[in-house]
């Protein structure tokens, strides 16, 4: 049978079907319903750049002299974590070892203000994923009680090959927040456990940009809401 009519017949079935319910338990009872089957709903997201593909990747995590001194494990795991997330979702992708990216960065302590092809040559790769980091805490500002950890970095693609190696191709800010839930307290969870999970939580987040994926609805919005409490 046609893919089409089939869809067609579905829908029919469908909204015949949600209308002997109406008829028999009320319309009230089939907005729970109807509410309930909206939430399970896959809502697509597609790749906002998928130009990774089949490509040799360098991770550079570039963080002020500050936060390295107090977390000292932000750029290494940052490194890290992106490099294994982009590594398994981008296909046919080569990614530069993430040890190697941050001793040479460690080594070279000026490699932000060199040349993207010349960057991009001695470390042998085509596409360069700089995260830039804005914000990164474990607690909220004035509150040293409750763990409420935030990463805000800017994720941008610069590809050596291209016609303009200097600008980025792609470039985009991400947030993670870590734990999920309100009102961890400092004496609840260990330090070590809540800043790996903050950094894991932000390389799931960045790397989502680079392939298609899809969520239900419902955690979709109850997202937003939580997003919206905690603002």
């Amino acid at each position: 049978m046609n893919r089409f009519i089939s869809a067609s017949l579905a829908a029919a079935l469908t909204a015949f079907s949600l209308t002997g319910l109406c008829a028999s338990i009320g319309c009230e009872a089939i907005g729970y319903v109807a509410q309930a089957v909206d939430s399970e709903t896959e809502v697509e997201f597609t790749a906002k750049y998928e130009g990774l593909n089949n490509k040799r990747i360098a991770v550079l995590v570039n963080a002020p002299l500050s936060a390295q001194y107090e977390h000292p494990t932000a750029v290494p795991r940052l490194c890290e974590y992106i490099s294994a997330g982009l590594r398994d979702s981008c296909e046919g992708a080569k990614i530069l070892p993430p040890s190697y990216a941050v001793a040479y960065q460690a080594n070279n302590i000026n490699w932000y203000t060199m040349e993207i092809p010349e960057l991009a040559k001695v470390l042998g790769v085509d596409r360069l994923v700089v995260i830039d980091l804005v914000e990164y805490r474990l607690q909220a500002p004035g509150n040293s009680y409750l763990w409420d950890g935030v990463i805000i970095a800017d994720v941008s693609v610069f590809e050596a090959d291209g016609l303009d190696p200097m600008t980025p191709s792609f470039s985009e800010r991400v947030k993670a927040r870590y734990p999920s839930v309100d009102g961890v307290r400092r004496e609840d969870a260990p330090q070590a456990t809540v800043e790996q999970g903050l950094q894991i939580k932000y390389a799931q987040e960045a790397t989502k940009l680079f392939y298609t994926y899809s969520r239900k609805k419902g955690d979709i919005e109850a997202d937003v809401r939580k997003e919206r409490h905690r603002l």
